[in-house]
């Protein structure tokens, strides 16, 4: 399975450049991914507004729709108050769209309890799939494999989590829990460089950000690890200069700069407090 996490891009102005971000959407709708994710951290959501975010939603699912795509389609609600997230989630409740990417939240930094607690509140909103986002680089705060096992226990549309602690140990260590708890979840890497070791230990795939740019490309390199092992690898090592670009300085600065000498986008401006690369 591969996802990627959109970006948004901006004018020179700041405003989002709407004409950019349909090229971009109509690249990775045509293309070999399985979905998107919108509205999470590498489409700089918290310097969206609410307006904003709800034309990405429409824009993005108008055009899965126009062009008969079929794509999976991922929205992110995350936040550090649990009711705002089940607001947004009711909100959002009636569209026609996959599921939800909520991450850990972040500044509050919340027990490992309350962080079970936080995601039993948000799947008691919806019918709709949940996918976890363990970034503790961003929100302080790690979701431990003992609290994923049991989210996954106590909810019926918690099944996917986008693992991006950075720690093949952790990763190795929930899936683990998963064989030996029969858990239903399929664990992504939320690291483009970290896809081939997480598909080899059981990984369902990757939620990339490399694949703004290169979705068929990493598309490939998950589609072939089961039939063909070694093409998989082979594709990892060629991609994996351009992986380690990604991470160069805080995402998304350094794709929208490739995006934006790749001639995807029209510029590489990002939103303050985030600076754009020279």
């Amino acid at each position: 399975m591969t996802l990627t996490a959109l970006i948004t891009p901006f004018l020179n102005d700041f405003s989002i450049d709407w004409i950019s971000f349909e090229k971009l959407l109509i690249l990775q709708l045509t293309s070999k991914i399985d979905g998107l994710v919108i509205l999470a951290t590498t489409g700089e959501t918290p310097t969206l507004t609410l307006e904003e975010e709800n034309q990405i939603v429409t824009k993005t699912l108008e055009l899965n729709i126009k062009l008969k795509a079929n794509k999976k389609i991922y929205i992110g609600v995350s936040d550090n108050s649990t009711s705002r997230v089940v607001a947004r989630i009711e909100s959002l409740n009636d569209l026609e769209f996959d599921g939800y990417l909520i991450a850990s939240p972040s500044y509050n930094k919340p027990q490992q309890d309350g962080l079970c607690e936080h995601f039993l509140a948000c799947s008691r909103a919806t019918h709709k799939n949940i996918m976890l986002y363990n970034v503790p680089g961003r929100s302080g705060v790690n979701i431990l494999p003992q609290t994923v096992a049991k989210i996954v226990e106590n909810t019926t549309n918690i099944r996917f989590i986008k693992e991006a602690s950075g720690s093949v140990e952790q990763i190795m260590d929930l899936l683990l829990l998963v064989k030996t708890q029969n858990l239903d979840l399929k664990v992504l890497s939320g690291d483009d460089s970290l896809t081939l070791p997480v598909l080899s230990l059981g990984g369902a795939g990757v939620v990339s950000v490399l694949s703004n740019m290169l979705p068929n490309e990493t598309a490939d390199l998950v589609n072939f690890y089961k039939e063909n092992w070694q093409k998989s690898q082979e594709i990892h090592f060629q991609l994996l200069s351009k992986m380690r670009d990604c991470f160069t300085q805080t995402n998304p600065v350094p794709i929208k700069n490739m995006l934006f000498n790749a001639g995807i986008i029209s510029s590489n401006e990002v939103r303050l407090p985030l600076v754009k690369m020279n």
